[in-house]
């Protein structure tokens, strides 16, 4: 009980900075604004997940490893996703700069809603 209590505060409070940015954004009394930031944390949301199962992953491969006695695999697994994280959060980033345009074409059907270059 003693680790369950900090786990669910830690994701609590983790979700719960992305709903208090958009009912902020509902101060702004500007629809387009609102629908922007309900569009960037509904996409934040999505994008979190990679690296949110990915922390999972290694979490139970470094337990199995250290379990079985294998200091030396748990290592090497922690290395291995390390550089796999990485390498996926830089597909994710350049990924999402890439396809700006075409996100944007996902939520409106406004020929005036583009990005800014």
């Amino acid at each position: 009980m003693k680790l369950e209590l900090p786990g669910v505060l830690m994701l609590f409070l983790e979700n719960l900075n992305m709903e208090v940015l958009v009912l902020m954004a509902g101060l702004m009394h500007d629809v387009n604004q609102n629908a922007a930031m309900v569009v960037v944390v509904g996409l934040g949301q999505i994008l979190i997940m990679i690296g949110y199962g990915t922390s999972l992953q290694v979490v139970t491969m470094v337990g199995n490893a250290l379990g079985s006695n294998k200091p030396q695999e748990a290592l090497s697994n922690t290395k291995m996703v390390a550089c796999v994280s990485a390498v996926l959060g830089l597909i994710v980033c350049f990924g999402s700069f890439a396809l700006r345009s075409t996100l944007v074409g996902f939520y409106t059907h406004k020929e005036s809603a583009s990005v800014r270059e």
